[in-house]
């Protein structure tokens, strides 16, 4: 059976093609003039159609995929599945969707992540990862992209801190009012920065 087209749609709301273009992609609440009852129309006919609009040939229009590019250093810890939750619940709200990737810290799998999220054509970077660990053809990649980035740590992007060394005195100050005084620390990965954090 033949997918309904705009034109499809348009025939059967008795609007232009336009206008059903300006409706599916959400230019009508860009100042295009439609009037509601309009609008109306369209969406109507394509719930009875069974319209759906091409995102692949909306991104090429566009130059927006409407995709959020998500690197993790590692899949197994559950630290970082909570964050990435807060991040697709996000995106979801915003009408994005979010494409995930393991940078697993070797260079050559790195490479080959950061160029399948270019290949994607995603809409921005969020680096769960620490900027200055990754090796240096990677960040080259990343400084010559066009795309906004944020990152988890210091870095010359948009970034995000955790005052990790605050957290670690509040800790210890609770420990030491209980009347402990014999304390064990079990660190992560010291080479890291979140790792240094914690023990100054």
């Amino acid at each position: 059976m033949k997918k309904p087209t705009q034109t499809d749609v348009a025939q059967l709301a008795g609007v232009s093609r336009a206008t059903v273009s300006y409706v599916v992609n959400g230019k009508d609440s860009m100042g295009v003039p439609i009037s509601d009852e309009t609008r109306q129309r369209v969406l109507e006919a394509v719930k009875e159609l069974g319209y759906v609009v091409n995102a692949g040939a909306q991104a090429l229009r566009s130059g927006d995929t409407k995709t959020i590019g998500v690197m993790l250093p590692i899949y197994e810890n559950p630290f970082f599945w909570q964050i990435l939750n807060g991040i697709s619940n996000q995106a979801n709200e915003a009408g994005y969707k979010v494409l995930l990737a393991n940078s697993a810290l070797e260079s050559s799998q790195a490479n080959r992540t950061v160029l399948e999220l270019a290949e994607q054509r995603v809409d921005g970077l969020i680096l769960m990862i620490e900027f200055d660990s990754l090796p240096s053809s990677i960040k080259a990649q990343l400084q010559a992209s066009t795309h906004p980035i944020v990152s988890s740590g210091k870095s010359e992007f948009d970034h995000i801190n955790q005052d990790y060394s605050h957290g670690m005195r509040a800790i210890l100050s609770h420990l030491l009012s209980l009347g402990h005084r014999r304390i064990v620390y079990v660190h992560g990965v010291h080479q890291l920065e979140q790792g240094a954090d914690r023990l100054h």
